[in-house]
């Protein structure tokens, strides 16, 4: 996954925050969902645009993307790519 967040940084002229995150219960989501609402928060501190902010997972990391963006959906709340 390491070459594909290069490759979108470079071609993307993106910052990429890649976070570790705990794999035991819902772990991941909730380390995943406190790091974005961080993010979104204060962008400026991240290096982050507030409107370009989006984020993406392989694998497990697709798992856990996809429910954050849906706490995220189903709380009606903003600032990211959904």
């Amino acid at each position: 996954m390491d070459s594909v967040l290069k490759r979108y940084a470079v071609e993307g002229s993106a910052y990429v925050i890649a976070l570790p995150y705990r794999v035991e219960n819902e772990g991941g989501i909730l380390d995943g969902y406190a790091a974005v609402k961080d993010i979104i928060a204060d962008p400026g501190r991240f290096f982050c645009h507030p409107d370009g902010i989006a984020m993406m997972g392989d694998g497990g990391g697709g798992m856990i993307t996809s429910q954050i963006a849906a706490r995220m959906a189903d709380a009606e709340e903003t600032g990211i790519a959904l």
